[in-house]
C-alpha cells in the first residue's frame, strides 16, 4: 500500500477496515479496504463508470476463435485496483492495528479496494498501457482490443476488470504479449483458458468451443432459499400467466416470499445472460411481475429452478470446422402479438403489449433477447415490425464491431415470419395504418434495402428459432434430439436442439435457400450468394479447407 502520514486538517477523512477470507487452500487472505459510502461526491472522487467486455463481445471472440482455430489464454493480475492512478486526494483512518499519532491519517497515493473510483482508475491505466503495447482500442467496445498486420487482426484482447483474454493466431504471439505485459502487472495466472466469468470454456478440438455453467447452477441450486422443487423438463407450462396482481390481492406473497422471488430470478437472468438463451423467456415473463408476484406465479418460478435440475448443463456449441476460415452473422425475429394479458392492477402499464425475441448466430450463439415491446401494437404486422427493429439494431452493432476487427460482412440474413413486415421493410408496400412509425421504417429501409448491409430472408413460422424467446410453447413428446436440420417445430425441446447444436450453420443454409425475397437488386438466391462475395472482405478465407 502506497500512503504517505500528513496531518488531517479539514478534509474529509474515510473509514477503513480490514476484510479477512479463507482461501479454498485453507490459507487466510487480509485486505485493508477503504469504506466509500464515506466518501463525498466532488470533494474526493468524481466520475466511477468502468467498462467491462459485454457478453455479446464475449460471444463474439469464441466464433472468431472457432472459426479461425486459435487457442484462447487467460491473464489474472494480481491486485489489479492498486496498480492505477489516483487523480484525487483520498484522507483515510488508520486502522485500529496500526494507530497513528491523533490528528495524523494516511493519504492514498494509489487507489484501494473500497474506494469509489478503483475500478476507472485501473480500467483507465489498464487501457493505456494496452494502448502502448501497440493495440488499437475498438470504438464499438472499449474493451476490445486488436492487433492488426496487413488489415488482418493476428491477437485480439477482452479486458473483463482484472481478467484478460486473449486470442491470436499462435501461441508464441500470445506468450511474448505476456511477457511485455508482466513488466508492468504483477500476473498472477497464465494459462489457457477455462473458465471466464464463471462460465465453463472447453475447446473439442483446433475448431470448436462449448460454453456451459453447470458448476455455477450446481452452486445456485445447493444454495437455492427453495429446495423442495421435482425435476422437470421444460422450464414453464403454456398455461402459466405472468399478470401483475393488485396490491390487495389476497393470492399475492408475502415480504419475505417476495425477496425470494426476485433472489431467484436474479440469479435465473444471469444463466439466460451469459449461456441459457433457454431462460430468456422465463426472465422476461417473470420480471413483469416481481412487484408484487402471487403463489402461483412463484410456483411458476420454482418450475424453472426445477427445470434447471433436470437440465444443469446444455452447452452452447461454437463449431467452426466448416466455415473455412469465412466469418458470417444470421438473426432471427419473432413477436407475440398482443400477448400480454391486461390487469387489474391500475399501475401496470404491461396490458396487451407484445413480446418481441431475437436470437443471431455466427458458427454459434452470438446475443439473443426476450423484451416486452414499449407500446402496444395495433397489429400483428406492426409487431413484427418492432421486434424486427430490434433485431437490426443488435446485429448492426455485430456488424460494425466484426468491420473494426478487419471482417466486412454484407447483406447479414435477418429471418422473419411475417411477409408484410418483410415487404415494408424493403419498400415494397406501404401501409397508413403503420406511418406513426416513420422513424423506425426509415431506419431499416436505409440499412436493409438501400445501403445493402441488413437482407430480410421469409421463414416459416415453425422454423423461426426466435420463437421460443416470445412465448412458453410446448415440449415435443418422445423427442430425444438433436433435430436434423430438415427437421423443426413450434416445440420448445426441438427448436432449443437447433439453438445448442454444432450444425447450426448448415440449419440456417437450409433456410437461406428456402426463404429468398426478390428485391429490385436480387432476384434469385444465386445472385443474392455472388453478390455477398463480391461485396465482403474475409481476411481468412480459406484457412480451413483440407488442402491447408
Amino acid at each position: 500500500m502506497e500512503v504517505s502520514i500528513v496531518e488531517a486538517g479539514d478534509a474529509n477523512i474515510c473509514g477503513s477496515k480490514w476484510v479477512d477470507k479463507v482461501k479454498p487452500d485453507g490459507s487466510l487472505k487480509s485486505r485493508l479496504v477503504v469504506q466509500g459510502f464515506t466518501q463525498v461526491w466532488l470533494k474526493d472522487y468524481h466520475d466511477t463508470f468502468s467498462a467491462v467486455a459485454s457478453m455479446t463481445t464475449f460471444r463474439i471472440l469464441i466464433n472468431l476463435a472457432a472459426i479461425l482455430g486459435w487457442d484462447i489464454f487467460t491473464i489474472d493480475v494480481s491486485q489489479a485496483y492498486t496498480q492505477g492512478e489516483l487523480l484525487d486526494d483520498i484522507y483515510v483512518k488508520a486502522p485500529r492495528s496500526h494507530p497513528l499519532p491523533k490528528g495524523m491519517v494516511y493519504k492514498l497515493r494509489r487507489p484501494l479496494y473500497g474506494t469509489k473510483q478503483a475500478g476507472r482508475c485501473w480500467y483507465l491505466h489498464v487501457t493505456k498501457t494496452l494502448r502502448s503495447l501497440g493495440l488499437n482500442q475498438l470504438c464499438k467496445d472499449s474493451c476490445l482490443f486488436v492487433k492488426m498486420s496487413n488489415s488482418k487482426p493476428f491477437m485480439i484482447i477482452s479486458v473483463l476488470v482484472d481478467d484478460l483474454l486473449i486470442t491470436a493466431e499462435n501461441d508464441e504471439v500470445v506468450k511474448q504479449f505476456h511477457k511485455e505485459f508482466s513488466r508492468i502487472y504483477k500476473v498472477s495466472q497464465f494459462e489457457r483458458i477455462k473458465v471466464y466469468n464463471g462460465i465453463h470454456i472447453k475447446r473439442l478440438g483446433k475448431n470448436c468451443y462449448t460454453l456451459n455453467q453447470e458448476y455455477s447452477i450446481a452452486q445456485f441450486l445447493a444454495k437455492c432459499p427453495v429446495q423442495d422443487i421435482n425435476a422437470c423438463n421444460s422450464p414453464l407450462l403454456p398455461s402459466d400467466t405472468f399478470v401483475l396482481a393488485k396490491e390487495d390481492d389476497t393470492d399475492a406473497v408475502d415480504r419475505m416470499k417476495r425477496t425470494t422471488y426476485q433472489q431467484v430470478l436474479g440469479s435465473l437472468n444471469w444463466f439466460n445472460t451469459a449461456t441459457r438463451p433457454d431462460l430468456a423467456v422465463v426472465c422476461s415473463l417473470a420480471g413483469r411481475v416481481a412487484s408484487n408476484p402471487t403463489h402461483k406465479q412463484f410456483s411458476a418460478l420454482c418450475r424453472a429452478v426445477g427445470y434447471l435440475k433436470r437440465n444443469p448443463n446444455i452447452p452452447l456449441t461454437y463449431n467452426g470446422a466448416e466455415c473455412n476460415g469465412i466469418v458470417r452473422l444470421a438473426g432471427f425475429t419473432d413477436s407475440d402479438w398482443a400477448g400480454q394479458k391486461l390487469s387489474l392492477n391500475s399501475k401496470d402499464r404491461c396490458g396487451r403489449k407484445s413480446t418481441s425475441g431475437y436470437i443471431s448466430f455466427s458458427c454459434g450463439p452470438t446475443n439473443w433477447k426476450s423484451k416486452l415491446q414499449g407500446i402496444p401494437a395495433t397489429s400483428s404486422a406492426q409487431a413484427e415490425f418492432m421486434a424486427m427493429y430490434e433485431a437490426a439494431k443488435d446485429l448492426f452493432f455485430q456488424i460494425l464491431l466484426f468491420r473494426e476487427l478487419g471482417f466486412k460482412l454484407s447483406r447479414v440474413p435477418l429471418f422473419c415470419d411475417n411477409t408484410t413486415a418483410i415487404r415494408q421493410a424493403m419498400e415494397t408496400m406501404s401501409s397508413k395504418s403503420n406511418k406513426h412509425m416513420e422513424i423506425r421504417y426509415s431506419w431499416i429501409q436505409h440499412y436493409a434495402h438501400r445501403e445493402g448491409i441488413i437482407q430480410p430472408f421469409n421463414i416459416g413460422s415453425s422454423h423461426n428459432l426466435a420463437d421460443m424467446l416470445t412465448k412458453i410453447l410446448p415440449n415435443k413428446k418422445n423427442f430425444s434430439g438433436p433435430a436434423d436440420v430438415h427437421e423443426c417445430s413450434n416445440h420448445f425441446n426441438v427448436m432449443l436442439s437447433h439453438i445448442s447444436s454444432k450444425d447450426i450453420r448448415d440449419f440456417i443454409n437450409q433456410r437461406l435457400s428456402e426463404g429468398m425475397v426478390k428485391s429490385d437488386a436480387l432476384h434469385t438466391f444465386q445472385e443474392y450468394l455472388e453478390k455477398v462475395e463480391s461485396e465482403e472482405i474475409q481476411p481468412f478465407k480459406g484457412i480451413g479447407k483440407p488442402s491447408d
